[in-house]
């Protein structure tokens, strides 16, 4: 099925190309770009509470596949995800 910008696009009938102008025109960003931050964000946040593996991450925020949203999350913050949470509490315990 449609996932995604796709689904948005199809669901406010509009052409492709008036929905992605409309769409960076008011976001600064693609709406493929907009949803990927969306996704890692929340996927941020599920990992920093330790609660989840990386797998249950990776479906729970919008990834199909978990081998991808483990390169992407590395490409974005320059370490696996499965080190993400570890790093979020560095960073918290320096903060404090």
């Amino acid at each position: 099925g449609l996932v995604g910008s796709e689904m948005c696009i199809r669901d406010s009938n509009m052409s492709d190309t008036y929905f992605r102008k409309l769409f960076f025109d008011r976001f600064h960003e693609a709406p493929s770009v907009y949803l990927l931050n969306l996704r890692l964000s929340y996927a941020e946040k599920l990992l920093s509470t330790g609660r989840y593996s990386v797998v249950e991450t990776a479906f729970m925020s919008g990834f199909n596949d978990a081998k991808y949203f483990s390169r992407v999350v590395k490409q974005r913050y320059g370490y696996p995800p499965s080190k993400l949470f570890v790093h979020h509490a560095r960073a918290k315990e320096i903060l404090e």
